[in-house]
């Protein structure tokens, strides 16, 4: 779930991103990969960052919004250039 987060949600909004990691990446794969998170509420963010790395982005001046955080969590974990689009 996280690598497909990193590699296929940056061009998207905050309700697609929720939409695709809840209703197609759980209900489809859920069952097939084994994973510690919650299926009921999936959280990419936890597994990819901690919280003193977004503790240390807010001091930076990042927004402490949902999809800010989730904007460098895609950043900070991509070997390649990056397509975030942030309305």
């Amino acid at each position: 779930m996280a690598s497909s987060f990193v590699s296929y949600a940056g061009p998207f909004n905050k309700r697609f991103r929720e939409d695709m990691v809840k209703n197609h990446l759980i209900k489809e794969f859920g069952d097939a990969i084994p994973t510690s998170i919650s299926k009921e509420n999936p959280n990419a963010i936890k597994l990819l960052v901690d919280d003193s790395k977004i503790a240390l982005w807010n001091q930076q001046k990042l927004p402490s919004d949902e999809v800010s955080i989730q904007n460098g969590v895609i950043l900070t974990n991509s070997e390649r250039y990056c397509l975030l689009i942030d309305p």
